[in-house]
């Protein structure tokens, strides 16, 4: 083993070259500055090959996995990447001749960007549908926002619930797990409200609760409560494009009639596409708030009381920002070939 050399100080090194330009011998330099010799010929001789006196780049310990056997263990995870690490390391180890432990496997995907994280959840889109998605996006993917998309009211029912299972995440330290504070305690009893509501460019409409199980006539009332006050609001000339999806209430035959009778314009709407619509983000805005004061909800009338409360607090720029996101969405749609996208 070689023995390891004692690194020089930059300034020590410059006063080398200086002295060594002044024409001074390596001997004569050694004695000024109080160094050996050999230290002072290993400068001179980096100064005279390289130009320069900084270090060399030092090539350190060799990466275990080769490039090569990296993409083996990338496609390796691409294929099964619901497999436990244990698993991939030993698919990654058969018939290698060196075993590779998992620690070197996880600190490898990790440098590419691979974790172990919560699944998403995704809608199973028929083909159909996805042809007629992708279809629809291509079709209006060059409208503006302002003069089209801005003259468009989008609707859409939402179930609330209070008590539901679902993952709540908090800042803690790695035992404070049993804290009171850092627990998820349940209400004592589920329950929740169905509600419809529409959002305009300029703002948001009044919220409706549905009791019971909607149907045609129903949804007929709330348009007929709900729907005209936000357009004598914000469209006096009734230069607006009502949108809802595909449900069967909204595309009853009454509810065809009803809307040509009162001459509201609809627009059309490709199935399973709640990507698209921008007031599914408003939905999730209103229901991560109430998980904020979820303790203080006891009671249908106050889980009432704060979605309302919620609905109308929501900014006019974030809905803005939505609506100005809408190209955005088309061109995802597009580009994932009509299959669902991150919004």
């Amino acid at each position: 083993m070689s023995r390891k050399r004692k690194i020089v100080a930059a300034g020590t090194k410059l006063a080398i070259v200086q002295l060594y330009e002044k024409k001074k011998k390596q001997t004569e330099i050694a004695s000024l500055l109080d160094l050996n010799r050999s230290v002072v010929s290993r400068v001179i001789s980096r100064y005279r090959q390289c130009g320069s006196v900084e270090n060399r780049p030092r090539t350190g310990r060799p990466p275990i996995l080769s490039p090569r056997a990296k993409r083996v263990l990338f496609n390796d995870v691409k294929k099964s990447r619901n497999a436990p690490l244990q698993e991939i390391t030993n698919t990654f180890n058969q018939g290698r001749p060196r075993r590779v432990s998992q620690r070197t496997i996880r600190r490898v995907l990790r440098e590419e960007g691979y974790q172990r994280r919560v699944i998403r959840k995704a809608i199973r889109l028929r083909v159909p549908n996805r042809r007629n998605r992708l279809a629809w996006c291509r079709g209006k993917l060059y409208l503006p926002v302002t003069g089209y998309w801005d003259r468009v009211i989008f609707s859409d029912e939402s179930k609330v619930e209070i008590g539901a299972n679902k993952r709540v995440y908090i800042w803690r330290k790695a035992r404070e797990q049993w804290k009171p504070e850092c627990m998820n305690t349940p209400p004592r009893k589920k329950f929740g409200v169905m509600v419809w509501g529409c959002i305009s460019y300029n703002g948001v409409g009044t919220l409706a609760f549905v009791e019971g199980t909607l149907n045609a006539q129903g949804y007929q009332d709330i348009l007929e409560k709900h729907l005209w006050p936000i357009v004598a609001k914000y469209f006096p000339s009734e230069d607006f494009i009502f949108q809802d999806d595909n449900a069967p209430v909204h595309r009853a035959r009454c509810t065809v009639e009803y809307k040509l009778r009162n001459k509201i314009k609809s627009l059309s709407w490709p199935a399973q596409s709640p990507d698209i619509n921008i007031i599914e983000n408003i939905w999730l805005r209103l229901k991560n708030a109430l998980q904020r004061n979820i303790d203080a909800i006891t009671s249908v009338d106050e889980l009432k009381t704060a979605v309302t409360t919620a609905w109308m607090n929501v900014p006019n720029n974030y809905i803005h920002w939505l609506y100005n996101s809408i190209p955005r969405r088309l061109r995802a749609v597009v580009v994932s070939k009509g299959n669902i996208t991150k919004y």
